[in-house]
């Protein structure tokens, strides 16, 4: 598994059939832990469930990724739900990789499905 113990954020997941779903599926079977997210809250559980099926760590968080709040949200949760104690307490430093984040999560607009969270604690 290339991707077991990293961190990444897959917006777009809204329906099985979209890029952030098969985008999702496929970081899932390299073992990524995943931040799934799209605007509807219901169908962002459903995603997370179909994903939870299939052995992935996974969380749903309903995000509209057209405003900074909906990015800070989205990279927030998935920083609080994956990020080692450790790295939390380093606000200095996570303030540089929220704001880097919310940046390109915030791209999601213009096409970006995903963005990869480096919360490793090394080189941080």
């Amino acid at each position: 598994m290339r991707l077991e113990g990293q961190v990444a954020i897959i917006t777009g997941v809204s329906n099985a059939g979209q890029v952030g779903y098969a985008l999702a599926s496929a970081f899932a079977r390299e073992g990524a832990l995943l931040a799934i997210s799209a605007r509807n809250a219901q169908r962002v559980s459903e995603r997370a469930d179909e994903l939870r099926a299939t052995g992935a760590q996974v969380i749903g968080i309903p995000a509209d990724l057209t405003t900074e709040e909906g990015a800070s949200t989205l990279v927030q949760n998935t920083l609080a739900a994956y990020a080692p104690e450790e790295i939390r307490n380093k606000w200095v430093n996570l303030e540089h990789i929220i704001e880097a984040a919310i940046f390109l999560v915030t791209s999601a607009s213009d096409g970006v499905n995903g963005v990869v969270l480096p919360v490793q604690g090394k080189g941080i």
